[in-house]
């Protein structure tokens, strides 16, 4: 599932680079953070944020990873932050979203077991379940 920008509601435009991000020695505003939510701690998220960030000339601070999804709301509701998340998050927390197309970065879940346990899932309708739990899809679509 695409991961973008998620902000408090208001009518300043979301930045769809994270290069967007850099501030101007003029500007004595405090710089914006992208906030990254635990479940996207793992490399393939995580890693190519860092490397985005590094790329555009960000400082380390400006990264970072939330220690919870509430804290990272409520920084992101408390201030000019930002949110990296699904749509579907954005959406259930009451923020605008915006994709992000660079760095474009993606969320996948797998689903592990053994084959037992997969084989008692393999009915039509499973993906779209487990889509739908996941926030990825709407349910019954």
């Amino acid at each position: 599932m695409p991961l973008g920008v998620a902000a408090r509601p208001g009518p300043a435009s979301l930045p769809s680079r994270l290069a967007s991000l850099r501030g101007v020695r003029i500007d004595q505003r405090p710089s914006k953070v992208l906030h990254l939510l635990p479940e996207d701690d793992v490399p393939a998220v995580r890693d190519g944020a860092l490397r985005a960030r590094d790329g555009a000339g960000l400082r380390h601070d400006q990264v970072v990873m939330a220690r919870s999804a509430p804290l990272a709301l409520a920084a992101v509701l408390g201030s000019n932050d930002l949110m990296l998340c699904s749509r579907a998050q954005a959406e259930s927390w009451g923020l605008r979203w915006r994709a992000l197309a660079d760095p474009a970065l993606e969320r996948v879940s797998v689903l592990i077991g053994d084959a037992e346990a997969v084989h008692a899932l393999d009915h039509a309708d499973i993906g779209q379940s487990i889509a739908a739990a996941l926030g990825a899809a709407e349910p019954g679509a």
